[in-house]
């Protein structure tokens, strides 16, 4: 009953990154179903919305890859990350980025930390991590 549900909702939303420019990595989850996609909060403005497509999904690992094409679209700044193949260990750091619950929380990003607290996930899935940080939905 709840994938029925879901597809009634006429608007959801969800977080993603860069990953380099006009591409943006999101879940799969939030993209399921999605007759048009907007990015929200490039650059930190969160008044624009760009219109974007999927390049590509897993549905195994929840994830989307999106492209931009909306013709008002500039770029990133630079993106102040970047994507390595060094592996990581229980106890490293990270942190979290997102636009949680627009409605009450507001437009800003915000931002938790935590580490990795295990390297595999559920059932001992090696694709995934598990994380102290706090994300809300």
């Amino acid at each position: 009953m709840a994938d029925v549900e879901e597809y009634h909702r006429t608007e959801w939303t969800g977080s993603g990154f860069a990953i380099a420019d006009s591409y943006i990595v999101t879940n799969y989850h939030v993209t399921k179903g999605a007759k048009t996609i907007r990015i929200r909060g490039v650059n930190g403005i969160a008044d624009k919305a760009y219109k974007a497509y999927v390049v590509t999904s897993d549905k195994d690992h929840d994830l989307s890859i999106l492209k931009i094409v909306d013709g008002d679209f500039t770029g990133f700044e630079t993106i102040p990350y970047r994507m390595g193949k060094s592996n990581v260990d229980v106890g490293d750091g990270i942190f979290v980025l997102g636009y949680p619950m627009t409605s009450s929380m507001g437009n800003e990003v915000k931002l938790t930390d935590g580490i990795i607290s295990s390297s595999t996930g559920f059932k001992g899935d090696e694709s995934m991590y598990q994380i102290s940080a706090a994300v809300q939905p």
